[in-house]
């Protein structure tokens, strides 16, 4: 944001840590002119964030013009840890919009269900354009399961998934499904693939356990977050990570 006036400020993030409580994150406050000041401040955890705004430790008068955010992260969500003899967080799954049957948590941090038909669990928003989405898959039973990007509904996206029929594939999804590209790959249920989908412009890019398995363009989706896929089955992840292309 920038802001201008006398006296010193500072941007303050809250958010839930691990037990759900309230956590207040500061950045460095600086003093403040009649020209204005531009702030930038990371964000300290994956836990969800659900207010932001500015402090004025010593008082004084503050002319905020704007308060924003854009860009793509750098990010990982997973379960938080829980504190000795507190009760496990809520908050973090709650953030994700939930498309799936079912959805738990157990030894890994996402546990997704879908009985029939592909369900998806999204988080991100439109502000996210070229990035890289990784995440260690593991599909137990599952028809298809894997990772998606420029997600904007449950059924517009790009999807780099896994299927029983040890296909690797790359698809579009605006209403109905189109294969962008597909290859042979080996795999079994209960292996676990680290899985990469990068958007950079039109080049979409599928990476399986480190190695370039796909690569297309396509031009329809120009934006959006990013999803975890299970397709008439089951498939467990552990961590979900997001960085700019």
């Amino acid at each position: 944001g920038r802001i201008s006036g006398s006296g010193s400020a500072n941007l303050y993030l809250a958010s839930y840590g691990g037990d759900d409580e309230v956590v207040i994150s500061r950045g460095k406050p600086a003093q403040l002119n009649e020209s204005g000041v531009t702030f930038s401040m990371p964000v300290p955890s994956v836990q969800p964030v659900f207010e932001i705004g500015v402090e004025l430790p010593e008082g004084g008068v503050v002319f905020l013009d704007y308060l924003s955010w854009s860009g793509e992260p750098e990010v990982t969500f997973r379960q938080p840890d829980t504190p000795k003899g507190k009760h496990p967080s809520a908050m973090w799954r709650r953030a994700w919009v939930n498309g799936v049957d079912e959805l738990w948590t157990f030894a890994e941090s996402f546990r997704l269900m879908q009985n029939e038909g592909r369900g998806l669990i999204v988080q991100g928003t439109r502000d996210w354009r070229n990035y890289t989405v990784t995440a260690d898959v593991t599909p137990h039973m599952a028809k298809a399961a894997g990772i998606a990007a420029r997600v904007q509904g449950m059924r517009r996206y790009y999807g780099l998934l896994i299927g029983h029929d040890k296909k690797v594939r790359l698809i579009k999804m605006v209403n109905e499904e189109s294969i962008l590209a597909s290859a042979d790959f080996n795999w079994s249920f209960g292996d676990t693939i680290e899985l990469s989908l990068t958007v950079d412009g039109d080049k979409i890019i599928g990476v399986a356990n480190g190695v370039e398995v796909l690569k297309t363009e396509d031009s329809t989706l120009a934006c959006g977050g990013i999803a975890l896929i299970a397709e008439e089955g089951r498939t467990a992840t552990n961590s979900v990570r997001v960085n700019p292309a």
